[in-house]
């Protein structure tokens, strides 16, 4: 399922970075032959996210190279956010609401405390923790955000 979606997202985008705080995508294997095609995937192992910057969107992500401490500041136009197995959605906290057990709060648009910030799938509060209602939200994110 990662290799379609990493093949999905390269349709869209001019670019896609993927960060890894791994030396190596161990995590995602399958993903290791299918970033190698596309030109406009860049892998950065080794890093992981600091802080979400928002006004009324996605404006900064904070990303620091684990091996050396930098902190470098990338713009992207949107920010995906696939964790794995297990989330934190700690690193949001600036950002956007999120209740006791770090779940992010929506409203009835998928829509966080953030502007412009959604949320779908697990991470958000009240999900049916289903890959069904995970796409169909994601779908919805996308309407709502057009």
């Amino acid at each position: 399922m990662a290799r379609r979606k990493v093949s999905f997202l390269t349709r869209f985008a001019k670019k896609v970075t993927i960060l890894e705080r791994g030396e190596h995508l161990g995590t995602i294997q399958v993903l290791q032959g299918k970033v190698a095609e596309p030109p406009q995937i860049e892998v950065r192992l080794s890093r992981a996210v600091e802080e979400f910057e928002s006004n009324s969107h996605v404006s900064g992500v904070a990303v620091k190279n684990l091996k050396s401490g930098q902190v470098e500041q990338l713009h992207p136009d949107g920010v995906l956010v696939f964790i794995g197995l297990y989330y934190d959605s700690y690193v949001l906290k600036k950002a956007i609401g999120l209740d006791r057990s770090r779940f992010i709060y929506i409203n009835k648009t998928l829509q966080t405390s953030g502007p412009g910030i959604f949320a779908v799938g697990d991470v958000r509060e009240c999900s049916t923790k289903q890959i069904a209602s995970d796409a169909g939200e994601g779908a919805t994110a996308d309407l709502m955000i057009r």
